[in-house]
């Protein structure tokens, strides 16, 4: 994965830790001799397909898969949407605790509340940066600025191709945008935003999991990560269970 700085002056702050560039993996032989050689679908609805791959595993020999895909992606797309990291600090505070905003909501397929970074597809012709942006005001109420973005990530790469790229946000909460912020939520929306202390996110996570939400993977790996990083690796099993 490849994190693409868009703002070289953000070295030194929060979202500089993050946007630096990470070299590419060197493909295996063997397991890049794996390849799909064709599809057929089953059906679909307004937003899902489901489609039957046929593909040859890194023997060569033939084999079938079930995929679901969204149906929105367009083509030549390579993410169908967005993740968002938003750091909020104050510029005039920079020594102050970096926070970071979550969104709480019921999602059908749990059957339950998760907890999540904020999130959503990218529209026609919208750039993942634009998107992000964009999200974040709707579903948050916050306005920022894109420090960088990554390059495609898969979502449940053993169930779909759904692909989103991760944005992390810089949130000034000095500026007048900021002070009084306000969601712009779809008819059909129902979110919740919470604001977290960076430092404080695994705790904060295994706090709702006790009132019934399910965190996202990746927000919950990036709070083990955070917590080790933290703790350092000498005892992982301590640093995590506090």
């Amino acid at each position: 994965m490849v994190l693409r700085r868009l703002r070289p002056a953000f070295a030194a702050t929060a979202a500089g830790a993050l946007c630096g560039t990470i070299a590419m993996c060197e493909q295996d032989p063997g397991l890049s001799r794996a390849r799909v050689t064709g599809s057929s679908e089953v059906g679909a609805t307004r937003w899902l397909r489901l489609t039957t791959l046929d593909y040859e595993d890194a023997r060569g020999k033939p084999r079938k898969w079930d995929m679901a895909q969204r149906t929105t992606r367009k083509e030549g797309a390579e993410v169908d949407g967005v993740a968002i990291l938003a750091l909020l600090r104050r510029r005039a505070a920079p020594q102050e605790e970096v926070e970071m905003l979550l969104v709480r909501q019921f999602r059908p397929p749990m059957g339950a509340v998760t907890i999540e970074l904020p999130a959503g597809l990218v529209d026609p012709g919208e750039s993942p940066e634009a998107a992000a942006l964009r999200e974040l005001k709707e579903e948050t109420g916050y306005t920022g600025s894109s420090a960088c973005v990554s390059g495609q990530l898969a979502m449940s790469p053993g169930l779909t191709d759904e692909a989103v790229a991760l944005v992390v946000v810089e949130v000034d909460l000095d500026s007048p945008a900021n002070r009084v912020p306000e969601q712009a939520l779809d008819e059909s929306e129902f979110i919740r935003v919470n604001r977290v202390p960076v430092k404080a996110l695994l705790p904060t996570l295994r706090e709702l999991e006790r009132d019934g939400c399910v965190p996202f993977t990746g927000l919950y790996t990036l709070a083990v990560g955070l917590q080790l990083g933290a703790s350092g690796l000498a005892d992982a099993s301590a640093a995590l269970s506090t």
